[in-house]
């Protein structure tokens, strides 16, 4: 944003904390700029595509052909940028003139879109810090279970070392008795996984077996469809012929009928034109 003489061309930066300072005014005029021409004004952040303070628009953004991206390269042209600086819409440099009110409407905009964008800041710093404390205490947490376990395990360890103190001091037999049970335990062990082994292979070749099966029962019902459609395919063929023999003696039966009355209607035509022939030669006939 600035503020642009007229005359001498001078432009005052304002930034959006600071408030925009009353100059001693000279004689000459000043107007206000934005942006260069095709320069859009009023974007927004990903963040503020819906808008909580105004939801139903009533706040929306003028429109301004001027800060159109896409009517660049129009107005760009020399007759145009000329008709604009005559008619006051742009400056010698390009820059879109505007009034304080839309000045003003910008500055807050933008002074909305700042502080959103510090708020959102905010809150992920704040989530940060909870999850830097809930690790922490996870991990605290984690510490005093491990210690119990480990306390756990030593007392553990110290009462498997006494029972094998004792059990080494115990009668010969005793042990060699242990010994027998220890071994009837690993071969049930391993009797067991063998059965489940053979199990697991009967139940293979079983589901091979069915599987096979439901091949053959698809294969025979693919093999009777065939035969089916080949029957019905032959039944068809058969009827079409019939009804084509059908048709032909129809149809020659009709011409032999017709050809029939033909003979007859040529018979009566003849035997009238010889009446006639009779009569012209001689009267007589005619009379009697």
């Amino acid at each position: 944003m600035y503020c642009v003489d007229e005359k001498c061309n001078i432009r005052f930066p304002y930034k959006l904390h600071q408030k925009i300072h009353v100059h001693p005014l000279p004689k000459c005029s000043f107007k206000f700029a934005n942006s260069k021409i095709g320069v859009p004004i009023w974007k927004k952040v990903k963040i503020n595509d819906f808008i909580f303070y105004d939801t139903e628009n009533h706040q929306t953004p003028p429109y301004n052909p001027l800060t159109d991206p896409h009517l660049k390269s129009f107005f760009k042209r020399k007759v145009y940028l000329n008709a604009l600086r005559k008619n006051q819409f742009i400056t010698d440099d390009n820059y879109v003139l505007c009034s304080t009110k839309n000045i003003n409407d910008y500055r807050n905009f933008l002074h909305r879109i700042k502080t959103e964008v510090d708020a959102v800041d905010r809150r992920k710093k704040n989530c940060s810090d909870l999850d830097f404390h809930r690790i922490k205490l996870s991990n605290l947490l984690f510490d005093k279970i491990q210690k119990k376990n480990l306390k756990s395990r030593g007392k553990s360890e110290k009462i498997q070392g006494c029972v094998g103190v004792r059990c080494r001091n115990i009668n010969p037999l005793k042990h060699e008795t242990i010994f027998e049970l220890k071994k009837m335990y690993k071969m049930h062990h391993e009797n067991q996984r063998k059965k489940q082994f053979l199990e697991g292979i009967r139940n293979y070749d079983l589901r091979l077996i069915k599987i096979k099966e439901m091949q053959q029962l698809k294969h025979k019902q693919f093999r009777e469809r065939a035969v089916k459609r080949e029957l019905e395919t032959m039944e068809k063929q058969k009827y079409v012929k019939e009804q084509r023999k059908i048709h032909r003696t129809k149809t020659k039966n009709s011409i032999i009928a017709k050809e029939r009355m033909l003979q007859k209607k040529i018979g009566k035509f003849l035997s009238q034109q010889k009446k006639i022939n009779l009569i012209v030669k001689c009267p007589e006939v005619r009379d009697w």
